[in-house]
C-alpha cells in the first residue's frame, strides 16, 4: 500500500525564526547528527526547517501504516542529498529512517517557506502532486478550512463536479483525512498541511472511479 504525507512551515514567521535558530531547541528535535549537520553547513539557513517538515511528512505516513505514538522528532534520522549547487527555489531529495522503515521525500525551498512531500515507495514520490496557496494574514485562524476548502475547488475542477459533491472526512480512530466523493470514499491518497500564512495539500492518484 502507497501512503504519502506532506509538510509546510513559513520561513517569514518570527516565531518559527527564533525557535528554528535555537540551538536549546534544534537539540529538541534534531539527532546529535543532523544538529551537526546543521551548525557545519550555516550557508544553507532553511536546514532546520527542512529536517523538520521531512520528519512531519514521514510522521504521517507512519500513522497510516499504523504507528500509535506520538510524535517523537529525535526518532526520526533525515538524510538530505545536499551540494554546492542547493540553494533557495531548488528541490532537495532525501529519506527518513524511523526503527525499520524508510521513507523518502523531496523537499522545495524557496525565500518563503519549505514544503516537503514523502511516500513510503521511492517511485510515487514524483508522481505526488502538490498545492500550496497564501492565505491572508486576517486569516490564519481559519487554516484548516481553507487546506480542505483548496483541495475541494481543485478536485472540482480536475473531476467537471459540483464542490458540494466533495467532502474531506476524517476516520473517527486515526483522525487521518480522506476524500469522499458523491458519498463514496475515493481511491486517492492525501495529505494537508498549513503554518501561519501558508496551505497545501499533496495527492496521489490510485484507481480513480468515481460514477
Amino acid at each position: 500500500m502507497v501512503y504519502i504525507g506532506n509538510d509546510i512551515i513559513s520561513l517569514k514567521d518570527k516565531k518559527n525564526l527564533q525557535d528554528f535558530f535555537n540551538p536549546r531547541y534544534l537539540k529538541k528535535i534534531l539527532t546529535e547528527e543532523e544538529f551537526v549537520f546543521v551548525k557545519k553547513n550555516k550557508k544553507y539557513h532553511f536546514l532546520s526547517f527542512l529536517f523538520w517538515t521531512c520528519k512531519e511528512s514521514a510522521y504521517k505516513i507512519l500513522v497510516k501504516k499504523g504507528l500509535r505514538k506520538s510524535f517523537s522528532p529525535k526518532k526520526f534520522n533525515v538524510n538530505i542529498n545536499i551540494n554546492n549547487k542547493c540553494k533557495n527555489n531548488v528541490i532537495i531529495y532525501g529519506h527518513v529512517i524511523y526503527e525499520n522503515c524508510k521513507i523518502y521525500t523531496s523537499s522545495l525551498t524557496n525565500n518563503s517557506y519549505i514544503h516537503t512531500i514523502a511516500a513510503n515507495y521511492k517511485n510515487s514520490v514524483s508522481k505526488i502532486f502538490c498545492g500550496i496557496k497564501k492565505i491572508k494574514s486576517s486569516d490564519i485562524n481559519k487554516q484548516s478550512f481553507y487546506t480542505r476548502n483548496y483541495l475541494i475547488e481543485y478536485l472540482a475542477r480536475k473531476f467537471k463536479i459540483d464542490n458540494s459533491n466533495i467532502k474531506i472526512l476524517k476516520d473517527d480512530f486515526t483522525g487521518i483525512p480522506f476524500i469522499s466523493i458523491n458519498e463514496l470514499k475515493s481511491d486517492i491518497e492525501i495529505s494537508l498541511s498549513h503554518d501561519k500564512e501558508f496551505v497545501s495539500y499533496a495527492i496521489l492518484y490510485k484507481k480513480i472511479i468515481f460514477f
